[in-house]
């Protein structure tokens, strides 16, 4: 069950960063396969950290998806977790998994949720943007075209603090690898 579940969740975020690329570097590929990378480090993470991996997984594959709202470019980067859940709602309802897994994964939609799980999908999201070159090189066009060229170092600095010890060793090669190639005085 949960592998259709999880193939069901890849489905609906690849329709949504395909069919609304609010916030999506003009390419909805750059997002869907960020999402996919993140889970594929949540996945990493969880087998050091114990937690619930269908929840985890789900709320991985989901946790950007709030950039597709209908909304202006600041609020999609100020309110996107809040504004994941709006998107997702009545797939979620749709999903077929328990109540407490339901009401598990809808929490991680809230700044305020400091599950493992919540935890876990922000350390894969920041050691999947050190990990991207092609991301790197999307936020770091955007941010100059912004007039904010220091945006992009501070990211990357910003994507080297984390929840979990294992979360750091995974992100060093990443981390490094990204401040040589990209020539970064952090």
């Amino acid at each position: 069950m949960d592998k259709g579940v999880i193939e069901k969740t890849k489905r609906f975020i690849k329709r949504e960063f395909r069919s609304r690329p609010r916030f999506c570097f003009n390419n909805w590929k750059i997002m869907y396969n960020h999402s996919l990378l993140v889970e594929k480090f949540c996945l990493e993470l969880a087998k050091k950290i114990k937690c619930d991996n269908l929840v985890l997984r789900i709320g991985a594959l989901l946790h950007d998806i709030g950039k597709t709202y209908d909304e202006d470019e600041q609020t999609l980067m100020d309110k996107h977790e809040e504004l994941g859940y709006e998107v997702s709602k009545e797939f979620l309802e749709n999903l077929n998994i328990n109540n407490d897994r339901l009401l598990r994964i809808k929490n991680l939609f809230s700044k305020e949720d400091k599950t493992v799980e919540k935890k876990i999908i922000k350390d894969a999201d920041k050691i999947s943007f050190l990990a991207d070159p092609v991301i790197q090189e999307v936020y770091k066009e955007w941010a100059e075209k912004r007039g904010e060229k220091d945006r992009f170092r501070d990211k990357v600095e910003m994507s080297y603090t984390f929840y979990f010890e294992v979360s750091k060793k995974i992100a060093k090669p990443f981390y490094e690898n990204t401040k040589k190639t990209r020539k970064l005085n952090c």
